[in-house]
């Protein structure tokens, strides 16, 4: 739904705007809200390949939702 009206604005192509899409997701929820509340550490406390992948996961899912 947010992802849809966001697109709507973008002139990128779909995968691109997804995987940007996805790492602002990551960027609010890991590095904001998540550590905000205290379930999360904040990226750089955690252990580098967790960081990581957390993030690569985000980017991957945000550019495979870009496709559809």
């Amino acid at each position: 739904m947010l992802y849809g009206r966001v697109r709507n604005h973008l002139n990128l192509p779909g995968p691109v705007a997804g995987a940007l899409f996805g790492l602002v997701v990551w960027g609010l929820n890991i590095v904001g809200i998540a550590q905000m509340i205290g379930i999360r550490n904040a990226p750089w406390k955690e252990d580098e390949a967790k960081a990581i992948t957390t993030l690569l996961a985000h980017v991957a899912f945000g550019a495979v939702v870009g496709l559809i």
